[in-house]
């Protein structure tokens, strides 16, 4: 009996489906693509879906890995978890206003497709696009609020993005270990910027966070060694006020490596809030660290270490180093830090609860700047 090639698709549970086929034609009357219908089917090549249809269920069309085009009508709502995951030769998705839900994992290692637009109507589940590993143009709309948990992590190819106005979220590792992503463009109306949202994405050399962000976790930026500038919106005290923010900024173990970083990257003149008594407090609990002088038993050349003693020296010694390293960095720049200090101070002196217009701003500034002269010099010399 000669194996099929073509076959209509009614609507047929998966175990009356025959095997073997390159082509699918879904019939009109067909509303959704139920779970597994196509699963595994390592021969089909190309798939007809129809004017009608409303649904591709769950692992729908998982592991066709000769497919290499699907254009998804507007009729469709939902694309369900995995349906097309592990297509691996998929490189052509045409997506279509009217789309309501991309599932999770649905074009998970869909490792030949190079770009995706994704509809305003969309909510994007987790993973949609997780390991798209040739994915290089994405293309998000405006109307689309959150982009999900992983959603294009491990998509190493892709170079930027611009995230719409409407995006009020970026979840956890939504654009993890993006390798070659070297431009992101947030725009207001962002309101959460989760963990591990940009952690690993090595080429980006500069952001811009907008005013409305109201919680940004501390490593959101993890590992992005790149960073050559970061540029906060004139609003810095709002949102270094907001009570969620100051766990980022306020973090004792991340402190020293957050004000590394803000010095480094030459943020703005508006850091008004930033809490200067904490990294004053980060420098002595340093210094209290760094004895005067080693213990005289470690200082006798004749002592003889045993090999726990030799390690835990060691360790000691490689502690003060880094402590050492840290506050080197940390001297080179505070200056910076203490005129922002003296415009905070500046700023809550003349306010007295009303609210800073921008011409008190700056005469508050200009005042500031009329101290920096004595105040610092003595400060420095003290710390």
């Amino acid at each position: 009996m000669p194996e099929p090639v073509n076959f209509i698709y009614t609507g047929q549970p998966r175990e009356n489906i025959a095997r073997y086929f390159t082509s699918v034609k879904v019939d009109p009357s067909v509303k959704v693509i139920g779970k597994n219908a196509f699963f595994w089917d390592t021969d089909l090549t190309t798939v007809e879906l129809n004017d009608e249809l409303e649904c591709i269920d769950d692992w729908a069309f998982h592991t066709c890995t000769a497919l290499e085009q699907i254009n998804i009508p507007s009729t469709v709502k939902v694309i369900g978890n995995l349906a097309f995951c592990n297509c691996r030769l998929l490189r052509d998705v045409k997506l279509h206003e009217g789309l309501e839900q991309i599932g999770n994992n649905a074009f998970q290692s869909c490792i030949s497709l190079h770009q995706i637009e994704v509809p305003s109507t969309v909510k994007m589940n987790q993973s949609a696009f997780v390991g798209c590993s040739q994915l290089m143009y994405v293309t998000l709309s405006e109307g689309l609020e959150c982009i999900g948990y992983g959603a294009f992590e491990f998509c190493k190819s892709l170079k930027s993005i611009i995230i719409p106005s409407t995006v009020k979220v970026i979840e956890d590792s939504a654009f993890k270990d993006c390798q070659e992503l070297n431009s992101v463009m947030f725009c207001e109306g962002l309101e959460r910027i989760e963990q591990w949202a940009f952690d690993g994405c090595h080429l980006l050399t500069s952001i811009r966070i907008p005013s409305t962000v109201k919680y940004m976790h501390v490593s959101a930026f993890w590992f992005c060694s790149g960073f050559l500038a970061i540029e906060f919106s004139q609003e810095i005290e709002q949102f270094v006020d907001e009570v969620l923010l100051r766990d980022w900024w306020d973090d004792k173990h991340l402190s020293l490596r957050t004000y590394s970083f803000l010095v480094r990257c030459n943020i703005p003149a508006r850091l008004g809030k930033i809490k200067i008594m904490l990294w004053k407090i980060n420098i002595c609990t340093m210094l209290q660290c760094i004895p005067e002088e080693l213990d005289d038993e470690m200082m006798d050349e004749d002592f003889e270490f045993d090999d726990d003693s030799t390690r835990d020296g060691d360790i000691f010694l490689n502690s003060i180093e880094s402590r050492v390293s840290n506050y080197e960095h940390l001297q080179d720049d505070i200056a910076p830090i203490l005129e922002l200090a003296l415009w905070k101070a500046e700023l809550d002196e003349q306010s007295s609860g009303i609210l800073i217009n921008e011409q008190m701003k700056w005469q508050c500034r200009e005042n500031s700047l009329s101290r920096v002269s004595v105040i610092i010099p003595n400060a420095l010399s003290f710390l």
